[in-house]
């Protein structure tokens, strides 16, 4: 049964007051009420934003590597699709050298 801070307003201004429990529930404050009860809130809240937008950086950066990758592998196919069409040429070359040499 020891004092604790209330965080309360008082005629409209913000303040603390040190209460017993009884005169805390008289007043009609609760554990909700306390100041160390809403720094540990606050704090709390604080930690859950930080941990929020770690997670969203740590998929931010997945999803960057995945685009990364996924250009550089479009960039492969569409470089072995140009090596391929410049290729189909020289090919059909040979082919009819080698039907001229035939003959």
């Amino acid at each position: 049964m020891g004092l604790k801070i209330y965080a309360t307003e008082i005629n409209g201004y913000p303040a603390t007051v040190q209460l017993t429990d009884e005169d805390a529930e008289a007043r009609g404050l609760t554990a909700k009420d306390t100041v160390e009860y809403r720094r540990k809130a606050a704090a709390k809240r604080k930690a859950d934003a930080a941990a929020e937008a770690a997670a969203k950086a740590e998929a931010d950066r997945v999803a960057a590597e995945k685009a990364e990758a996924d250009r550089k592998a479009a960039e492969g196919a569409a470089a072995g699709a140009d090596a391929a069409k410049a290729a189909a040429p020289a090919n059909k070359a040979r082919t009819a050298a080698n039907k001229a040499a035939e003959k």
